[in-house]
């Protein structure tokens, strides 16, 4: 797609909502314009992960415009889960983006950084919504140990349930 078709393809995800919305008109315009990045992108991350499928092979497929729940039915074998930020983590991660991470085009001002960063959380907050509507596991991130152990509890458990139906439910 090019800038000038989708103008909302090259700006920042909490940006987007100025070029063109997609969604129930009741959501949050901020919100609106991540849709209408996802309905861009989400039919190129389908295709990808359902030629991983076919091919059999293992992938972590990871990116804020996977919307919880849209890859469920694609196959028993997958496992999405939403990574969520409180929201002091969320915004210390957000606010360094500009000065650990030197992004130049974030903005240096601490005013409209936290202005986006509301626009982020209100994004985050809508997907954490759909996680909980698609009984999607949402695991807290405050503590990177204790997420990754939660991660990996619910792989194991993926792995566990996937194993038990391939076995019959042999495996007790």
């Amino acid at each position: 797609h090019t800038s000038e078709e989708h103008p909302e393809l090259y700006c920042h995800t909490y940006q987007a909502h100025k070029y063109r919305q997609a969604g129930p008109q009741k959501l949050d315009p901020i919100v609106r314009g991540y849709l209408a990045q996802c309905e861009l992108v989400g039919p190129a991350i389908l295709t990808s992960v359902e030629r991983l499928i076919q091919e059999g092979t293992e992938a972590l497929v990871e990116g804020v415009h996977i919307l919880p729940g849209s890859l469920q039915g694609l196959s028993p074998s997958i496992v999405e889960i939403l990574i969520h930020p409180d929201e002091a983590t969320h915004r210390s991660m957000f606010i360094a983006k500009h000065g650990t991470a030197g992004l130049k085009t974030v903005s240096s001002d601490a005013d409209v950084r936290e202005s986006e960063f509301e626009a982020t959380r209100l994004i985050q907050e809508h997907m954490a919504h759909l996680a909980k509507k698609n009984s999607i596991p949402v695991v807290a991130l405050e503590d990177y140990e204790q997420a990754s152990e939660e991660i990996r509890r619910i792989l194991l458990d993926a792995i566990s349930h996937i194993l038990n139906d391939i076995s019959g439910g042999e495996m007790g």
